[in-house]
């Protein structure tokens, strides 16, 4: 069964955009987000990653970038 993957654009009020990602594991997180990052001026104030980052990359992973525009 193939696991759906999610990207997540949330832009604040405040111009902070938030990224997540949902259904991947491991760093594949950060090359889904990459070019959006660099389009955005890869500004990142902040990078949280969920306990699933570190796990084997069978198992589903979110991340979250944010990014001050």
């Amino acid at each position: 069964m193939t696991e759906i993957q999610e990207l997540e654009i949330i832009i604040g009020a405040d111009g902070v955009v938030r990224l997540q990602v949902q259904g991947v594991s491991g760093q594949i997180c950060l090359s889904l987000t990459e070019d959006i990052e660099r389009i955005l001026g890869n500004d990142i104030t902040e990078r949280t990653f969920t306990d699933q980052y570190y796990e084997q990359q069978d198992i589903e992973d979110s991340m979250e970038a944010r990014v001050k525009l």
